[in-house]
């Protein structure tokens, strides 16, 4: 019996020349012996960011085509035959673009989050390095968790009637809060030019479109869906322009996510989260010989390194 098992295990190690290593795109990499590593060092996960990418970009046509229907469903009538109109009306506060507490502010304030998070791994790489520019990570990294705070918690609409009825304000600013939005946009643009000429090229070209179409949507197209809700109220018209402020949000997010991955795996690399009473921070691993960005990336982070 010990002969036998012993022979099981000798097969059971040699090579199969069939078998083929298959590329695993998620990987939990366990942490070296405890002889070998501090004790609250955590092991290493790899982030698929093309799947990643991927998976929230088929998100926002398919909250954008959901809040479509449901509007022309509401606006045409359509609903009578099934609902009563409050009900109804409940229905289409979950699909709202325009609404709080749904999918769509439960999406955006995610991806936000995400951005932001993405933004703290950079700024705590920047610092260890003493990058010139790491405040400028630092002052993003809380921006878009303000943002993202925002986004659930409404908090910028708050302000919106008593600016309005206190500067008696109408027409392309009738959403009165783009008279703070506008100047504050404009200063933090001006104070991240050198920051955003200094990026890589493809990082910086994503990173500039994507700030173009969120601030198009969120001050420009705003304005025009403000003036139109005061000329002609809510129609379906309004559901469509409130669907274009919205998607152009949510692709520029997307898109700087994007370009924030493509800048950790070509930039940073690997990073280390330690969890401790000691010095605990995040921690890139030793430096890793990494291929330059060049035009041909585009972006790409789900290229090989």
């Amino acid at each position: 019996m010990a002969t036998r098992r012993a022979a099981d295990r000798r097969a059971a190690a040699k090579p199969n020349g069939n078998l083929t290593k298959a590329r695993v795109p998620v990987t939990w990499r366990a942490a070296p012996p405890s002889s070998e590593r501090n004790p609250a060092t955590v092991g290493c996960l790899t982030v698929p960011s093309r799947r990643i990418t991927l998976a929230l970009g088929l998100a926002i046509p398919a909250l954008i085509a959901l809040h479509l229907a449901a509007h022309a469903a509401y606006y045409s009538n359509v609903y009578a035959s099934l609902f009563t109109t409050d009900d109804y009306r409940r229905i289409l506060t979950l699909f709202d673009l325009n609404d709080e507490a749904n999918l769509a502010a439960w999406y955006s304030s995610s991806t936000l989050l995400f951005c932001s998070i993405l933004l703290g791994l950079i700024a705590s790489d920047a610092l260890q390095k003493r990058d010139d520019y790491s405040w400028h990570w630092i002052v993003l990294a809380v921006i878009f968790l303000y943002l993202s705070m925002d986004e659930t918690a409404v908090l910028h609409e708050r302000t919106i009637r008593r600016l309005r009825t206190f500067l008696h304000l109408g027409g392309f600013l009738y959403y009165s809060w783009v008279v703070i939005g506008i100047p504050v946009t404009l200063g933090v643009g001006l104070w991240y030019l050198r920051f955003l000429l200094r990026l890589p090229g493809s990082i910086r070209r994503a990173v500039f479109i994507a700030a173009v179409m969120y601030v198009g949507g969120a001050l420009g197209v705003e304005m025009f869906e403000g003036y139109y809700e005061e000329s002609y109220g809510y129609t379906m018209t309004y559901s469509i322009i409130v669907a274009v402020e919205e998607g152009l949000e949510m692709a520029g997010v997307l898109l700087f996510m994007h370009a924030l991955l493509s800048y950790l795996q070509y930039h940073v690399g690997e990073i280390r989260l330690r969890v401790g009473d000691g010095q605990a921070g995040l921690q890139p691993d030793a430096p890793v010989e990494r291929r330059p960005l060049g035009a041909a990336d585009a972006v790409e982070s789900g290229g090989r390194p």
